[in-house]
């Protein structure tokens, strides 16, 4: 055992007066209805912020008129009203044994201190619980997803991470996917334009070969032209890129200056660590300042005015060469031509350029987008791994009640609702059978890829379909937005549980639900070394059940691992020989009397009169068992 829950109490509420203390093995909750055993249950549940959702559904109140809410919905404001609820956990795992005590109210995060001082840079205690409320077992035996959850308990911290990372990649994915089409666009539309450049440059080589000669003096004076030409446009973009660096400095600039108050309450606390933060926001602060006013200074300084004057210099100097071009009119003509074809190579070559730029762009998004298709498919191996080998332990321990199979990456239902989406309006015949044949046949990184591509026989083929159905699919949905969105779509692995039913292995889904609930047991009745609460677990067991198989569970599992259940069957913690029996009691219908707290032996009279009806009942049947008790 590592982390043991010690005790539970609240400052204001229903719990106010009940503070309870829990074994480290098995304690047994029971009482009558109505005194506030499953309150216990999920005031720690809140505390913990175990399965958010559910806590979300604890913490929000009902609504008036309201039918179908949750049975627990708004519990926690209307049993802890503005109170705290306060659980001392011991954690026996680390070289040093440590004692938590988890806080949280209402509208407040969990709060967790160890021994007594707050700790903010730890809180993964509260990952180490794990807590199944009246009628769970249902819901999980109905959903493979809560299933497989199941599963992944022993490694949840593990698995949580591992999904955090593969969350990331997604949205990765999904940002790059309308980075990559934007930039393949442009291309497309560069090319077209850069596919003149050798026509022109062809043009260009044939006017100079038919060009008159020039004489020494103008092509001097054409070469110096050339060159004062090429210098003002480097240096046309080079006051532009100035002007435009000035533009964002000062923008960025702009932002609010450190205030003062805090450099003087920095001061106030008269702190080593206060201090060294006031001296480097203060230096913050001088340095801002300086950098403003060399760019205010920078950007009064005008250099359009000495660009101008140098434009109108070099047009003097040219004016030669003008006049001489002037004097031979067939050389003219042919030199304006040649200008007008060089500037258009000019530009086109820059165009290339560019282009190839964006070409080289589109290469690293590519190859980021495979790294992060092949992260995504590395984290899901990994997670595989570890639900392997929680299968195999499972089926190696329980392989005569139940056998679980693990499918990898083969669901996931949010894929077909979004291809149903992108399809719409399509017009395509069997709609609905080619989104299925989709979703069963073409992962989404593919179907992304080979609609980029145009690739209608790749599609065709893999669904057996006619390609022109194919090309009028990728062409209804390659100019969606929303095609991007698959990628980063996550195929889950799938759990399928079978239990013998008189020797014939049946799958959950075709059990009865008493079935279903035990099915589920081996998976939840585990070693670990963290807390399980279960609220009424035999509500979905049947007696026989009960007697035969879970106390003998409890029994073994109590050494390995702290249970605490909330029960009102007195076998479990009779026969399941409960370490404390916890016996809660109401002083008034909004607050619980002090709890009643012993070994089976020391409150069997309650054990008696509370879970087999008091002693004349359990007489009467006695009585009426007699007969059977003796064959």
């Amino acid at each position: 055992m590592s982390v043991i829950i010690r005790s539970v109490r609240t400052t204001r509420g229903f719990l106010q007066n009940s503070q309870i203390d829990f074994s480290p093995g098995l304690t047994c909750v029971i009482g009558a209805r109505g005194t506030c055993k499953s309150t216990l249950v999920e005031t720690i549940r809140f505390a913990f912020n175990c399965d958010h959702e559910r806590v979300a559904i604890l913490t929000t109140p009902k609504k008036a008129g309201v039918s179908d809410a949750h049975p627990s919905q708004g519990l926690i404001p209307v049993t802890l009203g503005s109170g705290r609820a306060c659980c001392t956990v011991e954690d026996r795992g680390a070289e040093v044994e440590s004692m938590f005590t988890v806080e949280r109210e209402p509208g407040i995060p969990p709060q967790v201190y160890r021994e007594g001082v707050r700790e903010l840079s730890d809180s993964s205690i509260l990952q180490r619980i794990e807590i199944y409320s009246q009628g769970d077992l249902q819901l999980i035996a109905q959903d493979d997803r809560l299933r497989l959850d199941l599963v992944d308990r022993p490694h949840k911290v593990k698995v949580d991470e591992y999904k955090a990372r593969r969350a990331k990649h997604a949205q990765a994915l999904q940002e790059l996917g309308p980075q990559i089409r934007a930039k393949r666009i442009e291309i497309e539309s560069k090319r077209a334009e850069v596919r003149m450049l050798e026509g022109v440059r062809g043009q260009l080589a044939e006017i100079q070969r038919g060009r008159p000669t020039l004489s020494d003096e103008l092509d001097q004076e054409r070469v110096a032209h050339l060159k004062r030409t090429a210098f003002l446009e480097r240096l046309e973009r080079t006051v532009a890129a100035r002007k435009a660096l000035l533009d964002n400095l000062s923008t960025t600039l702009s932002a609010p200056d450190v205030p003062a108050e805090v450099l003087g309450e920095l001061e106030r606390l008269n702190l080593p660590e206060a201090g060294s933060l006031k001296e480097l926001l203060g230096h913050h602060r001088d340095f801002i300042a300086e950098i403003r006013e060399a760019v205010s200074e920078a950007t009064e300084q005008d250099a359009d005015g000495p660009l101008s004057r140098l434009r109108s210099h070099f047009g003097e100097l040219s004016a030669t060469y003008y006049q001489l071009r002037q004097t031979q009119q067939a050389v003219n003509d042919t030199l304006k031509r040649e200008d007008a074809l060089k500037q258009q190579i000019e530009h086109l070559e820059r165009q290339q350029a560019m282009l190839e730029r964006m070409e080289d762009d589109v290469k690293e998004l590519t190859t980021l987008r495979q790294e992060h298709r092949a992260e995504i498919r590395r984290i899901n191996d990994a997670i595989c791994v570890l639900r392997f080998k929680e299968v195999d332990v499972i089926n190696a321990r329980h392989s005569e009640v139940i056998i679980l199979t693990l499918e990898q990456g083969v669901r996931s239902p949010g894929y077909a609702e979004k291809l149903g989406t992108l399809l719409k309006g399509s017009n395509l015949r069997s709609q609905a059978e080619v989104v299925k044949d989709l979703s069963e046949k073409v992962r989404p990184p593919d179907l992304v890829d080979i609609v980029e591509k145009s690739d209608a026989q790749r599609l065709a083929t893999a669904l057996g379909r006619d390609v022109g159905q194919m090309t009028r699919l990728i062409a209804h949905i390659a100019d969606s937005p929303a095609l991007y969105e698959l990628d980063g779509i996550v195929f889950e692995d799938r759990l399928e549980i079978t239990m013998y039913d008189d020797g014939v292995l049946k799958p959950v889904g075709q059990l009865s639900k008493g079935q279903m609930a035990t099915a589920l047991l081996p998976l939840i009745l585990r070693a670990a070394d963290y807390p399980l609460i279960f609220d009424q677990p035999e509500d979905d067991l049947d007696n026989r059940f009960v007697y035969k198989t879970l106390v003998e569970i409890v029994r073994n599992l109590k050494r390995e691992r702290q249970l605490i259940f909330v029960t009102h069957n007195a076998n479990i913690p009779v026969l399941g020989e409960a370490d404390r029996v916890v016996v809660m009691q109401m002083e008034t219908p909004l607050a619980a009397a002090p709890p009643i707290s012993g070994a089976v032996d020391e409150v069997k009279e309650h054990i008696l009169n509370l879970l087999e009806g008091g002693k004349e009942a359990f007489r009467q049947r006695q009585e009426k068992y007699q007969a059977l008790l003796g064959e």
